[in-house]
């Protein structure tokens, strides 16, 4: 599957410099220049059959997404309410009403 974007501009994080209109109308503006950009790793290669990345050059590695949710959940996150208790009067109603 190869997706051709009609129209790609990027807008820089922090206002530092004017967007940056990369393809227009489906013709790449500057073929030479180089881009990094920064995506999951799912997405890197080529996951839902965005392959568009997978042929880039000079890629750099980092921690994996689950990584991340592993460093936030063990840094002294606590839960904002009770654990699940399944006695508890608001779980007893019923989830599905048959309506005549």
């Amino acid at each position: 599957m190869t997706i051709t974007p009609t129209d790609v501009t990027v807008v820089p994080p922090a206002q530092t410099a004017a967007p940056d209109t990369l393809v227009s109308n489906g013709v790449v503006l500057n073929p030479t220049k180089t881009y990094r950009v920064t995506v999951n790793n799912f997405m890197a290669t080529g996951g839902d059959g965005y392959g568009v990345f997978v042929g880039g050059t000079n890629t750099l590695g980092g921690a994996q997404d689950i990584d991340a949710l592993v460093a936030y959940l063990s840094g002294g996150y606590k839960a904002p309410s009770a654990a699940y208790d399944r006695a508890a009067t608001a779980l007893q109603l019923p989830r599905v009403t048959r309506l005549p």
